[in-house]
């Protein structure tokens, strides 16, 4: 079946877009898109820890990485590493009240930037969807 429409392009187009933005906005906040990353994933969970191994997996990224990550956001105060009260070999990533303002300044931009799609409320939940779609297809 031949497809009428080419969609892939376009896609990359808006990726790469959205990307530009967030690099921008980030960039004036002095962290990376994969360090605010991280912290969103702490700032999220209730306790705002995670071991190590969590945030691998959610992140998709190795262990070193996260290792980096987790030394850097340490290093500006925007967490702390603490050892797990019943294995001491497992450690957590525990979010600061600096590195949660980090991810209150982050929504914001995010919200900016969403707002620049110019969608309408029914056309922003319709493109969540289909994203959330695409990407199960893709995994």
């Amino acid at each position: 079946m031949e497809l009428e429409y080419r969609s892939v392009p376009l896609i990359k187009q808006v990726c790469d877009g959205v990307e530009r933005e967030i690099n921008n906005a980030l960039r004036e906040q002095n962290v990376t898109y994969s360090q605010i990353q991280l912290l969103l994933r702490l700032s999220e969970v209730g306790n705002g820890s995670l071991p190590f191994k969590e945030l691998e997996a959610l992140l998709g990224v190795s262990q070193a990485a996260v290792a980096r990550l987790v030394k850097f956001l340490e290093q500006k105060d925007f967490l702390t590493v603490e050892e797990d009260l019943n294995d001491r070999r497992v450690k957590h990533a525990r979010i600061t009240p600096l590195g949660q303002s980090k991810c209150d300044e982050a929504h914001e931009h995010m919200d900016n930037i969403e707002r620049k799609l110019g969608l309408t409320p029914v056309e922003a939940q319709l493109l969540y969807e289909l994203l959330i779609k695409i990407r199960e297809n893709l995994k």
